[in-house]
């Protein structure tokens, strides 16, 4: 009898403490808005070195161009673009820093160089993108550096995605983003003005490990404002390469032309 007492005393007390450690899981991953852009900006930050194969489409008003490309990324400053056209033949390279840019047209042997801004990226990659954006269109990332210690003005949370919605009035500013609570990857993001509605729509599909890090193969933006749109498909990623080199020579006979 007394056995039978201590069992039973000893299964209500494990089923107290059983309850007590659900609640506390369930607590957990109900995350604050905080604590999940937290967590995307560290895994954001844990992408060093980014290289990768694929394809690239611009659209740009009623003109289209598809090419293979070759990315490398150094953060935070520099990015190199290699362009394929058929057959592998090697139309450009490109390399874009935070300060200068060096296009090289191999076709013509012509290298054009100056001082990095949107319309230096646009006549080099045919579409108009601030720095840090072209950085994270090629790596799959999104910053939300300036969030971090910044109150959403909207918030809605479940087990499988998340809305999180931020609101500027001193800068007329709106950005939307749409996350993947279960894996904490983002999905879709929209950003623009108050008065003028969206800037950019992106969408991140296609999610793949690396090192313990989730990559996107698929990045597509959409710039309602001048018609512009961009599409990345990657076929081979690496990351954190400690000895990747983004410099290219280019050959003895190469024209310079300063812009």
């Amino acid at each position: 009898m007394k056995a039978i007492k201590f069992l039973t005393a000893f299964l209500l007390a494990a089923f107290i403490a059983g309850c007590g450690a659900s609640k506390e899981i369930s607590n957990e991953r109900i995350l604050s808005p905080e604590r999940l852009i937290t967590k995307l900006e560290a895994n954001r930050r844990k992408v060093r070195t980014f290289s990768a194969t694929g394809t690239i489409n611009i659209k740009n008003g009623n003109s289209t161009i598809e090419s293979s490309i070759e990315v490398n990324v150094k953060k935070p400053d520099s990015v190199r673009v290699d362009v394929y056209g058929p057959f592998g033949i090697e139309l450009a390279q490109i390399l874009i820093t935070r300060d200068n840019f060096l296009f090289y047209d191999a076709i013509n042997k012509k290298a054009y160089k100056g001082k990095t801004d949107e319309a230096a990226i646009k006549k080099a990659l045919k579409i108009e993108l601030p720095f840090d954006m072209l950085i994270d269109a090629f790596t799959g990332g999104v910053d939300l550096s300036d969030k971090l210690r910044t109150e959403p003005d909207d918030y809605v949370y479940n087990e499988n995605y998340s809305y999180v919605k931020y609101v500027d009035s001193t800068s007329g500013t709106i950005n939307e983003y749409e996350i993947n609570t279960r894996n904490f990857t983002v999905n879709k993001i929209k950003a623009g003005k108050l008065d003028k509605g969206s800037i950019v729509e992106a969408k991140y599909e296609n999610y793949k490990e690396f090192e313990n890090i989730l990559i996107p193969l698929t990045v597509s933006m959409n710039f309602p404002e001048n018609g512009q749109s961009l599409f990345i498909s990657y076929k081979k990623v690496s990351i954190n390469d400690g000895s990747l080199n983004i410099l290219f020579e280019l050959p003895s006979d190469t024209i310079y032309i300063e812009l």
